[in-house]
C-alpha cells in the first residue's frame, strides 16, 4: 500500500478557493494496510493526486461546506434550487445545465412537499430532459404521483428553460429562475426547500 503524500497547511488553504477539493478532502476515507485491519490514515482524492489527510482537516472542510451551504441557500431563495447528483461539466451535449443528472425538493403554493429529478438521455445525438422523479409528497397517504412521467415522449430539450416550464406547469409553481449547484448542497445532509 502506498501512503500518499500528506497535506500540508499551504496546501490545506485551497478548500477555501477550490469546491471539489474542498469537497474531497471532508469526504476522505480511512485505509488499512490489510483487509480486516483498522485504518491507519484517511485519504482525500484529488484526481490524479491523492492526500493523506488529518481529522482536523477534515473537520474543517465540513465546516467550510456547511458555511457555504448557508451562502448559497441565501443567495438562492425563491429560485428552484437542483442538486448535482452526476458530475458538474460532464460532455453531455450544447446545453446550460452541465450535469447529467440533478435533483431537489421544493414547496408548491399550496405548501406541498415536492420532489423531481432530472436526467439526461441521448437519442440521435441529440440530448433530451428525463424526469426520473417528479411528484407530490403526501405524508399522509404515502402516495407519489409521477407528474412529469411522458416529457421523454415530446422530445423536449436538456435546458433549464424546459426544466423551470415543466416543473412550473405540472406543479403550478412562479420560478422564474432554476440553479444547479454542484457542491455546496448535500441532499443527504438536509432537505433543500425552495418555495414558489
Amino acid at each position: 500500500m502506498n501512503t500518499p503524500r500528506e497535506l500540508t497547511a499551504d496546501g490545506f488553504k485551497r478548500i477555501y478557493t477550490e469546491k471539489k477539493f474542498r469537497n474531497a478532502v471532508a469526504h476522505a476515507h480511512g485505509c488499512c494496510k490489510a483487509a480486516g485491519e483498522k485504518p491507519v490514515f484517511k485519504k482525500a482524492f484529488d484526481w490524479p493526486r491523492e492526500w493523506a489527510v488529518t481529522d482536523e482537516q477534515i473537520a474543517e472542510a465540513k465546516e467550510e461546506i456547511k458555511r457555504a451551504c448557508v451562502k448559497t441557500l441565501a443567495e438562492n431563495q425563491g429560485k428552484l434550487l437542483l442538486v448535482g447528483m452526476g458530475w458538474p461539466d460532464a460532455d453531455i451535449g450544447k446545453n446550460d445545465i452541465g450535469n447529467p443528472r440533478a435533483r431537489g425538493n421544493f414547496r408548491d403554493p399550496q405548501g406541498r412537499l415536492c420532489f423531481v429529478e432530472i436526467n439526461h438521455r441521448e437519442k440521435d445525438g441529440k440530448s433530451f430532459l428525463w424526469f426520473d422523479f417528479a411528484h407530490r409528497v403526501n405524508a399522509y397517504e404515502k402516495q407519489q404521483h409521477h407528474l412529469l412521467s411522458k416529457v421523454w415522449e415530446q422530445g423536449a430539450a436538456f435546458s433549464k428553460a424546459n426544466i423551470l416550464r415543466y416543473v412550473n406547469k405540472a406543479f403550478g409553481t412562479t420560478f422564474k429562475e432554476v440553479v444547479i449547484d454542484n457542491y455546496d448542497l448535500d441532499t443527504d445532509a438536509f432537505e433543500s426547500i425552495s418555495t414558489a
